[in-house]
């Protein structure tokens, strides 16, 4: 082993390890360091098509809470596998109210990540194809801890 002779040297190895030890601490939750590390809302929709005011009062939820520059999460799991699908009934709206399958897409547009719960839509005979092109299907219990990170508010409807 080469013994260290000179403080510069000394200086060098004490940055090396400062630099290291927090790039390990940093990328130890499994994030990527490009990844912002705001505030999440997780949007738990369980409530399907016969439910419009659930979903219509989650969709203003999931937009308030992009504005307000949190990171959003919509999974849909249960009954709400359904209103994800790209068959859901485009005409279906409450009074003025843009329809639901354009709120939805503008919320994915905005940054929101759909994350369905591939279980759920098994049970409903739902294929992963009949999803929005930018869900997420998962099949993991833990997927949505580690999709919504830390300290994550999750609401449901």
């Amino acid at each position: 082993m080469r013994q260290v002779k000179s403080p510069v040297q000394i200086v060098i190895i004490c940055v090396f390890t400062i630099v290291l030890g927090t790039v390990l601490v940093a990328g130890s939750d499994g994030r990527t360091s490009v990844e912002p590390r705001q505030a999440t809302v997780v949007i738990h929709i369980t409530s399907g098509p016969d439910q419009i005011l659930a979903i219509e009062r989650a969709y203003e939820m999931a937009r308030g809470a992009i504005l307000e520059g949190r990171r959003v999460v919509l999974f849909f799991g249960q009954a709400g596998t359904q209103v994800a699908v790209r068959r859901f009934p485009p005409e279906l709206r409450i009074d003025q109210a843009p329809p639901q399958w354009q709120q939805l897409k503008k919320l994915v547009e905005l940054g929101a990540r759909p994350v369905v719960c591939g279980e759920s839509a098994h049970l409903f005979g739902i294929r992963d194809a009949e999803f929005i092109p930018e869900s997420e299907i998962t099949n993991n219990d833990r997927a949505i801890f580690r999709i919504s990170g830390p300290n994550a508010t999750v609401w449901t409807f």
